[in-house]
């Protein structure tokens, strides 16, 4: 704990640098690197046998998939709103012009509007 403490202090006071981008994208390297080796020793030293290694293998695709979708996913608060600038006509015929902040919000409109409809129809299909 009195290590911590240090620590905290010796950032806070400049003693020791601290940049959160480098160490973010260290983090990311260690992770990707741990991560490789566990899959690594898992299919070639675990002594798995043929399906058990298919298993894994599938759990392997189920992780870089999820880690694709969850990065281009976590871009929707920026890439949307610019690709809705400069690519979507946002003009009434009013003449109102809709903000590229409300895009965001689409997503969570139709979570909210549309679960007790879908809880309904499950219910009564049981």
């Amino acid at each position: 704990m009195v290590l911590l403490a240090a620590i905290v202090i010796f950032i806070a006071t400049d003693i020791v640098p601290f940049n959160a981008t480098i160490l973010a994208k260290s983090f990311a390297y260690i992770i990707a690197a741990f991560v490789s080796l566990y899959f690594i020793y898992m299919f070639f030293l675990a002594g798995l046998n043929q399906n058990e290694r298919m298993r894994l293998f599938v759990c392997l695709i189920l992780l870089i998939s999820a880690t694709f979708f969850w990065s281009a996913f976590e871009q929707k608060p920026t890439s949307f709103n610019i690709f809705t600038r400069d690519y979507t006509d946002r003009h009434l015929n009013n003449g109102f012009e809709i903000s590229t902040i409300w895009f965001q919000s689409i997503n969570a409109f139709f979570y909210h509007h549309s679960c007790p409809a879908i809880q309904l129809a499950m219910a009564n299909n049981g």
